[in-house]
């Protein structure tokens, strides 16, 4: 006997066309800060926004699949306002919107991530912090990349322009004095509290997950609500009756449309706290400063926040039963990216057979391309031997749905 357990990702959501890309989410936060949120009462007035539309494409083929329901949904503007509040000043969203760019994935918001983490491990490392006139300063010109340089002026917390500047040169900056821990007089030598800097950071970062949450449970969760009240399931393709899910999504899609209290969200889900971190590369030296930087990365978050503990008890459990209660695993709407590594790897480890969808040739080359980055050629190899790895176009598998995007 095979359990069917389903391993989704993004794509899941995407298929229903509900917008929860990475640039979904910017460009409708975007979209609000400017917005005259008197005027808006419904989903409606927000995804059915021309101007919105001109930005976000995507959003557009939503509104067009949903707008009854869009149209229907009442928000509410206190939500609205404290999402846009935040985001304001929310250090993150503001580096994120200055570098928005088309089609960016959850995998690229990732990547982003570690960029500005890099950037400041430069910055630790360098030796640009010199006594001036009593005053702690640096010069940005100084760091050695203009993409460093760029993301370091993106966090301007922890430091501000000179007042009484000694050089004309106008990226002269000053550190505040509370990100100072030491002044050996005499010596020119200053010291960062380099602790204080990456709390400020993580602590922005948290906040953007809360915005993120409220943005999910406006715009997703709640027309979700809106179908599963109406008891409009018609419009979905049907799905296998799977006997677990494993969500890497923050939505309650697949248990408001289909089968509640069977999804195990790995990065929990809009109703509790959601991990929004990366992994280490494979040199992980981004994080060699006494490990300052773990709280960044997504398993440590996982365990602080516990949002993986039923799900290791399922896996764990699922590879003690052995041949007693198989699993047959499909995966839906995931690019198997290499970000997701553990998770993937424990995963497939936890399967007898496996078998990941694809939309196009395109996407099943870049799923391959993704496994072997993963495994290797040899690991890939003993998967397709021992669990029946093997890859099904969705348009040829009928409970499956037929324009699926492959998103981790």
């Amino acid at each position: 006997y095979l359990m069917k357990v389903l391993l989704l990702g993004n794509g899941f959501d995407l298929n229903h066309k509900f917008p929860t890309s990475y640039i979904n989410f910017l460009n409708t936060v975007m979209f609000l800060r400017e917005a005259d949120r008197e005027k808006i009462s419904t989903i409606g007035h927000v995804f059915g926004s021309e101007e919105l539309h001109k930005n976000d494409p995507f959003i557009a083929k939503c509104y067009d699949a949903h707008s009854r329901i869009y149209d229907g949904v009442a928000v509410d503007k206190k939500s609205i306002e404290a999402m846009v509040d935040l985001a304001k000043n929310n250090l993150w969203f503001n580096y994120l919107a200055g570098s928005v760019a088309k089609n960016m994935t959850w995998i690229d918001f990732e990547k982003e991530i570690v960029r500005v983490l890099e950037a400041f491990f430069d910055f630790f490392e360098s030796e640009i912090l010199k006594l001036a006139n009593s005053h702690v300063i640096f010069n940005l010109a100084e760091l050695k990349g203009q993409e460093d340089k760029y993301i370091i002026k993106c966090f301007p917390f922890f430091f501000e322009k000179m007042e009484n500047r000694v050089s004309i040169n106008a990226e002269m900056m000053q550190i505040k004095n509370e990100f100072i821990i030491e002044r050996i007089a005499g010596f020119g030598t200053v010291h960062l509290c380099q602790d204080e800097i990456i709390a400020e950071l993580y602590k922005s970062l948290r906040e953007l997950a809360d915005i993120l949450k409220m943005y999910l449970k406006i715009f997703v969760d709640e027309p979700s609500l809106e179908y599963a009240k109406l008891g409009i399931k018609s419009k979905f393709a049907s799905l296998p009756a799977a006997e677990q899910v494993y969500s890497f999504n923050y939505t309650n899609t697949y248990e408001i449309l289909y089968r509640p209290n069977i999804v195990e969200h790995i990065h929990g889900n809009t109703n509790t706290d959601i991990v929004l971190g990366i992994n280490p590369d494979k040199t992980d030296e981004v994080y060699s400063i006494d490990t300052a930087f773990l709280q960044f990365k997504k398993y440590f978050q996982r365990t602080f926040y516990s949002t993986d503990n039923t799900f290791l008890k399922k896996i764990y459990g699922h590879q003690r039963a052995g041949t007693l209660e198989g699993i047959e695993l499909y995966v839906v709407g995931h690019s198997l990216d290499v970000t997701d590594k553990d998770i993937i790897q424990l995963v497939f480890e936890s399967a007898n057979k496996i078998y990941v969808l694809y939309h196009s040739d395109i996407s099943a080359k870049s799923q391959i391309r993704n496994l072997v980055e993963i495994y290797g050629k040899q690991g890939l190899d003993r998967l397709r031997a021992e669990k029946d790895l093997c890859f099904l176009k969705q348009s040829e598998v009928e409970w499956i749905f037929p324009n699926i995007e492959n998103e981790g």
